[in-house]
């Protein structure tokens, strides 16, 4: 239900996400968009217990426009950026940007499959359980779901901050240079 409903809102997102962005800019669209995320993160404490049910769909409705702004605003984002670069170095650096964007998002990815295997060993989730987790498991599962979407939910709203007053201050560069 839970995969399902992540497809349906990832559709659903993407006019939602090209609206707010179109509304309010691309910074402050992703600042909204990881703004609900922290929402989102607090509510898996409350959502993935065993008897939520249905409920469980609010995490997508919650959370999934942060995917949605990952392929959409952050590459705009850094087009951005690339430009101003352009501009101050005198040389292009487009590809320079989109390859450390698309190696980042590469390692993360890779680096958050690992992590989850190991993590789910250490707290004894049990594969062969299904549903019949421990207390302990459960537990500890949502502490990560809840703790790591809320940590790094602050740490790219911090990344996005300083990404503006940055940009701010290559454009405030670039000017002093005509």
């Amino acid at each position: 239900m839970l995969s399902s409903a992540y497809a349906l809102t990832g559709f659903a997102s993407v006019p939602l996400v090209n609206w707010l962005r179109a509304r309010c800019g691309a910074v402050n669209a992703l600042g909204w968009v990881l703004a609900l995320t922290l929402l989102g993160g607090i509510a898996k404490w409350f959502l993935f217990v065993p008897e939520i049910g249905f409920w469980i769909v609010l995490d997508a409705l919650l959370c999934t426009s942060v995917w949605t702004a990952m392929t959409t605003l952050i590459p705009a984002l850094n087009a951005g950026l690339s430009d101003v670069e352009t501009q101050l170095r005198g040389r292009p650096t487009a590809g320079m940007f989109a390859s450390i964007y698309n190696s980042a998002t590469s390692l993360a990815s890779i680096l958050a499959l690992l992590a989850s295997g190991a993590t789910l060993n250490v707290i004894g989730f049990d594969a062969t359980a299904g549903g019949a987790q421990s207390t302990h498991s459960i537990t500890a599962m949502r502490w990560i779901l809840t703790g790591g979407t809320v940590l790094f939910g602050i740490l790219s709203l911090w990344c996005l901050h300083k990404y503006h007053i940055g940009l701010k201050d290559k454009l405030a560069l670039f000017e002093a240079k005509d």
